[in-house]
C-alpha cells in the first residue's frame, strides 16, 4: 500500500511544496509538508479515502511516538436535507448534530440561516 498510497495523495492534494512520507508502521505514516497552507488545506479538505479506506490524519509536533497517538474520530462533513425552513438554523443545525457527535462547525449564512 506504501507506494500506491503516497503517489494517489500527492496527485489528489495536489500541494504547491513537497510533500514527504515516512511509514512507521503498519498503515501509519508520518507526513510532513513542505508548506503549511498545503498542510492546512488537506486539513480543511477532510474526509480523506484511500482505496475505501478512511484516512484517520492529526497535527503533532513530533515530541510524541506516532505509535502513541489515538486515531478513533474523524471530522465529517454532514449535509442535511428536508428540514422545515423555520428549522435551518444555527441552534437547530447544532442540536441535530450533536446526536451524531462534536459539532465543530454549522455552516449557515450570515443571518444565521442555512
Amino acid at each position: 500500500m506504501g507506494e500506491a498510497f503516497k503517489s494517489t495523495m500527492q496527485t489528489v492534494w495536489k500541494a504547491k511544496g513537497r510533500i514527504q512520507f515516512k511509514e512507521v508502521g503498519s498503515n501509519l505514516f508520518v507526513i510532513e509538508f513542505q508548506h503549511a497552507v498545503d498542510l492546512q488545506k488537506v486539513m480543511n479538505g477532510r474526509p480523506w479515502t484511500f482505496d475505501c479506506n478512511l484516512l484517520c490524519l492529526t497535527t503533532f509536533d513530533g515530541h510524541v511516538a506516532p505509535k502513541e497517538i489515538t486515531f478513533s474520530t474523524e471530522s465529517m462533513w454532514i449535509q442535511l436535507h428536508n428540514i422545515p425552513l423555520g428549522a435551518m438554523t444555527q441552534d437547530i443545525g447544532r442540536l441535530i448534530g450533536s446526536n451524531i457527535g462534536l459539532v465543530e462547525d454549522v455552516d449557515t449564512d450570515d443571518d444565521g440561516i442555512g
